[in-house]
């Protein structure tokens, strides 16, 4: 065998044995200690005992009072002379392993969806600041009324902790309210001419109800101005009114008497709306008369 790999033979032996006498040491310290202490915990209650610090403890020691629990987001760390002095003091001969213990305080949390369901509404966005941190607990909550003010609500909610009264919560929130409105149906073109059509119904945010157009007599007949996508809300934004005749257009007459109907061609005098009533001009006889707007270059008089 090579000199250089009996070498490195022996190296790789050295190695496993020096980490198993490590280990060995590790287990025989351990089980030399009466006490062992975690490194981390988490305390639910409100008082600290040898018994939730530590893994490996004499039984007669286990309810041994350490300390009172921590404040919420406020650690505490408990160290092996601190554990050694309250056994001193106690007349207790035990020897302790572990150089500290990190104790954080377990958490009671009310939170958004909890207040939701409490005052059963969902259409409410919580304007205070959430969740709400009590020490660990077993509470019971309970709602003791809703002041409205506008779009503000502020609920009051009270904590009972072991049937009394512990904390009195004010919760400010605002109303989330949805309306239904018209939308497009469709992606709707720059330029496209709206039609019943091309429109359907969706609950929209209160914040944009207030700018959308809500009935369909001012939606109908309107142009796009802009794309408007598909449940997007129509406002005076994206869409305009369009004159279906503008003055000066040759436009198309409609007399109607009873059953009987003649068409003509005539001079717009003056541009409208739908429904509106305008002057035009005969192009033969160029007498005026008065009609009203039915459709794009369409006019009727009865």
């Amino acid at each position: 065998m090579p000199k250089p790999f009996k070498q490195a033979t022996r190296c790789f032996k050295r190695l496993i044995i020096s980490s198993v006498s490590i280990f060995l040491l590790f287990v025989l310290s351990a089980n030399a200690c009466d006490i062992v202490l975690k490194q981390h915990i988490v305390i639910p209650s409100d008082y600290i005992y040898l018994k939730d610090i530590a893994s490996k403890y004499p039984k007669s020691v286990k309810n041994l009072f350490i300390a009172d629990s921590p404040y919420i987001n406020n650690p505490l760390v408990i160290t092996k002379d601190y554990i050694s002095a309250i056994l001193k003091r106690n007349h207790i001969k035990m020897s302790v392993c572990g150089a500290s213990v990190n104790i954080v305080r377990k958490k009671y949390l009310i939170t958004t969806s909890y207040i939701q369901s409490l005052i059963k509404k969902k259409d409410i966005k919580i304007l205070s600041r959430m969740p709400i941190v009590l020490p660990y607990d077993s509470y019971k909550v309970k709602l003791k009324k809703i002041t409205q003010n506008g779009d503000f609500l502020y609920i009051n909610i009270v904590v009972f902790r072991n049937k009394r009264l512990f904390r009195n919560i004010v919760i400010s929130a605002k109303r989330n309210l949805k309306f239904v409105v018209p939308v497009a149906k469709f992606d709707i073109r720059r330029g496209q001419t709206i039609t019943l059509n091309d429109i359907a119904f969706k609950k929209i945010p209160a914040n944009l109800q207030r700018i959308s157009l809500r009935s369909l007599q001012a939606i109908v007949g309107k142009v796009a101005i802009a794309d408007i996508r598909q449940n997007q809300p129509f406002t005076t934004s994206n869409t305009r009114m369009v004159k279906p005749v503008k003055r000066g257009d040759l436009v198309r007459v409609d007399v109607i008497d009873g059953s009987i109907r003649i068409s003509t061609l005539a001079k717009a005098l003056r541009g409208g709306f739908k429904n509106d009533i305008i002057p035009i001009m005969y192009l033969k006889s160029k007498r005026v008369a008065v009609a009203t707007i039915v459709g794009k270059k369409e006019v009727q008089i009865r």
